[in-house]
Parts: structure tokens; sequence; C-alpha cells
């Protein structure tokens, strides 16, 4: 605007009415896009104030996880993937006792939990107690997410098997139970009378010696 200054002083000091006129429509213009400008910093200030509020909500919800799973291992991992149609940075925290552990999945800047796995240890066999996952996020790869997980937990530990057992679901779910588990590289055995099935997971030698 300074610079616009100058010309006006200068044009007026020539007084030719037609460059007068030229001027005011100048000016005018100069004024409609600082107007855009001041517009369109205020919606960039806006959304940089929106960022900044979500990132602070983000870090008390993480700062809470802390306080309450201090004594746990973080981890986290940007999942993009295609195929299970699914774009998230995903937070691990992974809690050991002198039983096993439990792996907790958070989705953080949505504050949401949705995916849980306890397992203890009993020799050279991590057996798996329980697996939660929120219902809006089934179908949606998270599971394998924690099973895979679940594996490299049990290859720090030095563990050769994991065995499980799941049951009492409707047919349907079941046998999605059972896929889902084969195509995480589970051995699924099935009792079709007592309707449940067992899986189990082997890990091999050279597996170990890798990790």
């Amino acid at each position: 605007m300074a610079s616009f200054g100058k010309h006006i002083i200068r044009f007026f000091c020539i007084g030719a009415s037609g460059r007068e006129t030229h001027l005011i429509r100048v000016y005018k213009k100069s004024a409609d896009d600082t107007s855009k400008m001041f517009k369109e910093q205020l919606a960039e200030n806006r959304i940089l104030k929106e960022k900044n509020n979500a990132l602070q909500n983000e870090l008390e919800y993480v700062f809470g996880i802390f306080l309450k799973r201090n004594n746990s291992i973080y981890q986290l991992q940007f999942v993009n993937s295609a195929e299970m149609l699914l774009k998230e940075v995903l937070l691990f925290t992974t809690s050991r006792n002198t039983k096993g552990f439990d792996i907790i999945v958070y989705i953080s800047h949505k504050r949401i939990e949705i995916a849980e796995i306890y397992a203890s240890s009993r020799g050279d066999t991590l057996l798996i107690d329980d697996i939660r996952l929120n219902y809006i996020y089934c179908d949606k790869g998270f599971g394998k997410l924690l099973l895979e997980q679940l594996i490299l937990e049990a290859k720090r530990l030095k563990l050769t098997t994991i065995r499980g057992r799941f049951g009492n679901v409707k047919t349907a779910t079941f046998d999605e139970a059972v896929q889902f588990y084969r195509d995480t590289g589970f051995e699924v055995t099935i009792n079709q009378e007592m309707k449940c099935a067992n899986i189990v997971y082997e890990i091999v030698e050279e597996q170990l010696k890798e990790d």
C-alpha cells in the first residue's frame, strides 16, 4: 500500500483527469486484492489454529496414555494400504509383566482405542488370552496388524509357538475368523461339533535368528 501511496501523489501532481480516473480504478483493484489476501490470511490462520488445537488434544490424549501405561514400549506405525483401504498413523503400546503382556492400538488423532490383545507365556509358548477390537474398525485390517505385533513380541521373547482358541460365535463370523487367522499365518484346527477352533503359529528358528 505504501508504494501505491507514492503513485497517487505523482499522478495527481500531473493533473491528468484520465490518469486520475485510471488511478482510482487501479487503487480499487488493489484494495480488492488486499481484502482478498486478508481474507485468505484469516482463513489460513483459522486452519492453523484448528490444527494446533487438534495437535494439543492429541498430545494430551497421548500423555494420558503414557500416565496409564508408563511402563510400556511405544511404537508409531504409518499404515498406507490400498488393500485394507487404510491410511493411518497408529500408536502401539506394549506393556509387559511377569505373566505376559498386552498390546493396545490407538489412533491418537481420533482419541480412540481400536484394538487390544492379552497374551501370557508358558515355557516357550505364548497363549492368546483375549482379543478385543472396536466394532467400528472391524474388517479394516487392524486385527491383522495387531497379530503381526504379537508375533514380533513373541520373537523378541525368544518364544517358539503362539497358541489360542476361539468359538461361541455366529457361523458367518466364525468362518471369517477361521480365514482371518489362516491369512495371518496361523494353523487352524476346527472342532465342528463344538463350533470352536484351536490356532497355532510356529516360529521357526531362522525367524528367531533374524530378529
